[in-house]
């Protein structure tokens, strides 16, 4: 993807390149809204189950989950990184 987007501003191809920038805004906003703690969709999950259930979310029990969502996030985050170093994808 990468390299149609360099090849999309090497010919002035804003329209191309605009579009690409525009799936990666929305990727993100619909990984966003998964349901996990840290997320805005794990807050609207908290949300509808206050809603159903009549009862307040226990904090107590959802920090150990948050924390361990954002652990293997970074976790994911750091490998990808230090993978894209270390083994670069060939070029084509």
């Amino acid at each position: 993807m990468s390299q149609q987007v360099g090849d999309a501003g090497e010919r002035g191809d804003w329209a191309t390149f605009l579009a690409y920038a525009g799936y990666v805004t929305i990727f993100i906003g619909i990984v966003n809204l998964i349901p996990l703690p840290p997320l805005d969709g794990g807050h609207l999950a908290m949300l509808v189950w206050e809603k159903f259930t009549g009862r307040q979310v226990d904090y107590r029990k959802l920090i150990p989950v948050s924390a361990a969502v954002i652990v293997f996030l970074s976790i994911f985050a750091i490998a990808t990184v230090f993978l894209d170093i270390t083994e670069p994808l060939p070029l084509i």
